[in-house]
């Protein structure tokens, strides 16, 4: 990916978007071992492509992330770092710091170890989202949900505040207090496989063996 010198943006609230892209790259990585966003395939990072695919489909975006990872990225990237309330709480802390920084009508979210999401997904994720009136939208998986891909109105900050304050932090705890919807991932791609988070060393080499893109 090419970038341009410049200084880097953190936190620094912005005049209101219609979309903003917002990129998770602030995981522990403890079942891979070393943090995935700095995972190199093909020559990128794992963060480079999910920065690609989200960059065409967004008006803006930014790179929530740890303060010990923040300086590993391009200087002119946005970087957001989570609200000191919730610092370390996972994806719905992080997501809440970002909409808190830059207000958008719409947030696009995609984790850094999905590497094999591309544009064209994220594309027609986010129009199906413009065209129903849901809280969110995220992406069917086999059996499961696959939330940390996914699209969500601005109107669903306040809940997810009220979430943080109460101290339970995990995603699906919100599932019954928004409206919400699902999209299969076929309609998305053929190739289910592209919507996993890569979570150890292992799966990342099974991985690499059914890849034939």
């Amino acid at each position: 990916m090419d970038f341009k010198l410049g200084e880097r943006v953190k936190g620094v609230m912005s005049m209101s978007l219609n979309s903003l892209g917002i990129l998770l790259a602030g995981g522990a990585s403890r079942r891979f071992g070393k943090p995935k966003a700095f995972i190199k395939w093909r020559e990128r990072y794992f963060y480079e492509y999910a920065y690609k695919a989200l960059e065409s489909v967004a008006d803006d975006l930014v790179i929530s992330t740890r303060q010990e990872y923040a300086e590993a990225f391009p200087v002119q990237t946005k970087i957001v770092l989570d609200d000191k309330r919730y610092d370390g709480q996972g994806p719905l802390a992080a997501i809440y710091s970002a909409m808190s920084s830059y207000e958008a009508e719409y947030y696009i979210i995609l984790p850094c170890d999905m590497p094999f999401v591309t544009t064209e997904m994220l594309k027609k994720l986010y129009d199906i989202h413009l065209n129903n009136t849901k809280d969110m939208t995220l992406v069917e998986v086999g059996k499961h949900f696959q939330p940390l891909m996914s699209v969500w109105s601005k109107e669903t900050k306040p809940l997810i505040q009220a979430q943080l304050e109460a101290g339970a932090f995990a995603m699906k705890e919100l599932y019954n207090k928004l409206k919400f919807s699902y999209v299969p991932s076929d309609v998305l791609t053929t190739n289910k496989h592209c919507l996993e988070n890569i979570n150890t060393l292992s799966q990342w080499e099974e991985t690499l063996k059914w890849y034939k893109y």
